[in-house]
């Protein structure tokens, strides 16, 4: 009896022009797009600052000096330099960029 007069609830619904089913699932539906949609570009925003990366050249590593921060130099590792020390855990190796100058990096 209950499930007849629940489909004669929705046939009246449907006969009489009134959407306000369809209408709260079509809002309910728009927030929860909106909620998602600002998920994802909060965590665009605060994933892009993470995955830039900034490489100094040899010349700026030189005139901004010495740092306490981890910093990363673009070149080409020369493969004759290479040393590993497994006593210490050292690597000692030297960089060269495009302008011929070199750095050695411990």
């Amino acid at each position: 009896m209950a499930q007849h007069v629940r489909n004669a609830a929705w046939s009246h619904c449907a006969l009489s022009g009134s959407n306000s089913v369809l209408d709260k699932w079509d809002f309910s539906a728009a927030i929860g797009a909106l909620i998602i949609l600002a998920v994802l570009i909060v965590w665009v925003l605060l994933n892009t600052g993470r995955s830039l990366t900034y490489y100094l050249t040899i010349s700026e590593l030189r005139a901004q000096g010495a740092s306490p921060r981890r910093i990363r130099v673009s070149g080409i590792a020369l493969g004759e330099s290479i040393r590993w020390h497994p006593e210490t855990g050292d690597l000692v190796l030297e960089i060269v960029n495009g302008e011929e100058e070199r750095l050695a990096v411990h």
